[in-house]
């Protein structure tokens, strides 16, 4: 039997609350795991058009000690959410609208994207 990664929990607790809970806020685009610690998502927000937003979900820490489907929902909720001051510090690259990433930390590349993204 194949031990589930954090990673994995993650990825499937977001999904499954945006689908239980924010389906009428939130369209997920694209989710993939970047590596062991963290996870991208590529989401769309009933209230913002057509524009896909970024973000990468970093843990642990997770939301809840030593429960990672606890980050993943925590995740969804944050994307239901408007974006606010995240706006404000969000780096376009090649039509997405990364928000919630450092200045000094490379964007994800999102699968099938041969290179990293360019900020434009």
């Amino acid at each position: 039997m194949t031990e589930t990664t954090d990673a994995e929990l993650v990825r499937d607790a977001l999904v499954k609350e945006v689908r239980e809970s924010f389906a009428s806020d939130v369209e997920v685009v694209h989710i993939w795991i970047e590596n062991t610690g963290s996870v991208c998502v590529l989401y769309r927000r009933a209230a913002g058009g057509h524009q896909v937003i970024g973000r990468r979900v970093r843990f642990p820490p997770h939301a809840r000690d030593d429960d990672p489907a606890s980050t993943g929902a925590d995740a969804a909720q944050d994307m239901a959410e408007p974006l606010g001051a995240l706006a404000g510090h969000a780096r376009l690259a090649d039509g997405i609208m990364w928000v919630g990433i450092p200045e000094a930390d490379p964007l994800p590349t999102p699968p099938g994207r041969g290179s990293p993204p360019s900020d434009g």
